[in-house]
């Protein structure tokens, strides 16, 4: 993000609909305490939510937030990998390019645990648990049990009635779970699931 955002104050106490596409969701100052009695409609959708063991830190933000009026809530929840030794097979530009590198071949996946929604998320869908929320978009993550496991301990399902969980690596295992969980979407109206790695 090359832009300073100003104060929103000016434009919070009429503002309906805020959404952010941006690259670093950590660069956007003044989230913290956000105070919106009309808002509607909130999306973040950046190129990185939070490092990946710090989710948490971006969803207690948020959870600071007061919007009585909430309806729809959208998250892109993208996680960040760290390899410490990243595999270059025809890479374009090098990293262990210097002599002592050459032909190195302990190569790793990086740091490929996951990110715990169930308790990184928890803050702020607390926070809109009071609202009238009717929609939620959680996208684009890996972690996806831990994503299931955040909605079935959030208590969301039994009151929103959309619920998009597209651009994910939602797979056929995650199908099983919902299907056994049937009961935790029973109120739904639509669920939302494109380009996922489902078959």
């Amino acid at each position: 993000n090359l832009v300073t955002f100003g104060s929103f104050a000016p434009f919070l106490e009429r503002l309906v609909g805020l959404s952010f596409d941006v690259a670093d969701s950590q660069a956007i100052a003044g989230l913290e305490g956000l105070s919106a009695p009309e808002l509607r409609s909130f999306a973040l959708r950046s190129l990185r939510f939070a490092d990946w063991e710090d989710a948490s830190t971006m969803s207690g933000r948020l959870a600071t937030a007061t919007w009585p009026k909430l309806e729809s809530l959208e998250l892109r929840l993208v996680e960040t990998w760290v390899a410490n030794v990243p595999n270059e097979v025809e890479v374009y530009i090098p990293v262990y390019s210097a002599e002592d590198y050459d032909g190195r071949d302990d190569t790793d996946d990086g740091d490929i645990e996951g990110v715990n929604w169930r308790t990184d998320l928890a803050p702020v869908l607390a926070t809109v648990k009071s609202a009238p929320l009717k929609r939620l978009a959680l996208t684009s993550f890996v972690s996806t049990r831990s994503v299931l496991e955040a909605l079935e301990t959030s208590g969301l399902l039994s009151v929103i009635e959309v619920l998009d969980l597209s651009d994910s690596a939602l797979g056929d295992s995650d199908v099983d779970w919902i299907a056994e969980h049937a009961d935790l979407f029973a109120n739904l109206r639509q669920l939302v699931i494109e380009r996922t790695a489902i078959t």
